[in-house]
């Protein structure tokens, strides 16, 4: 059970093989995908539509997933002494 505890944690502390993304490339990608969207349901393409969709919002999602996360904004405070 240890075992699987650590190598948990080592996953989790590698950075990501992902490469990083700006918010600008993300959103314009998210158009890419509206606008094909649209094409899909022109032509009477719902699911493929749908489809196209889902991803275009996927892209929206990870770009305001980008930037300082709140816990890392939030900082430790030092207890306050028993005084006060």
């Amino acid at each position: 059970m240890m075992q699987v505890k650590a190598s948990v944690a080592e996953r989790s502390a590698k950075p990501s093989l992902l490469p990083k993304v700006s918010r600008e490339a993300l959103l314009q990608e998210a158009a890419r995908w509206e606008a094909e969207a649209r094409e899909a349901a022109d032509r009477g393409a719902i699911t493929e539509a749908g489809l196209l969709i889902l991803r275009g919002l996927d892209c929206e999602r990870r770009a305001r997933a980008i930037g300082p996360q709140v816990l890392g904004v939030i900082r430790r405070r030092d207890p306050v002494p028993a005084g006060r």
